[in-house]
């Protein structure tokens, strides 16, 4: 698999992701749009650094290399993923228990 297969692949993804935040009405499933769309562009960072010819900042002695701070980046990403998600479930969940339902139409009626 080559490496513009898997962007243009990656992509495919986040257009899904970004389907399901605009047509979705549940709440949970716009947060799991929006966890899609991190995830894509996440591993489209990662495949683009894979992919990089720049000469790398550390070389092992069998001719590997490790670049640090991308790869730091990138996880720190992920933790901040992961927290905003937490977060948006927590108030998708109080929501629901406010209202009483997780349909964006519903909540709208509701607080008119």
């Amino acid at each position: 698999m080559t490496v513009k297969f898997f962007e243009g692949l990656l992509i495919l993804v986040f257009g899904v992701g970004l389907y399901s935040v605009f047509t979705e009405r549940n709440l949970v499933k716009i947060v799991m749009g929006s966890n899609i769309m991190k995830t894509a562009v996440i591993l489209l960072l990662a495949s683009r650094e894979y992919a990089s010819e720049l000469q790398p900042a550390a070389s092992l002695p069998n001719g590997a290399y490790v670049e640090p701070v991308p790869q730091g980046l990138l996880q720190l990403a992920l933790v901040i993923a992961a927290a905003t998600s937490a977060m948006a479930l927590s108030v998708v969940g109080k929501v629901g228990r406010y209202y009483g339902t997780l349909d964006v139409r519903e909540i709208r009626r509701l607080r008119e």
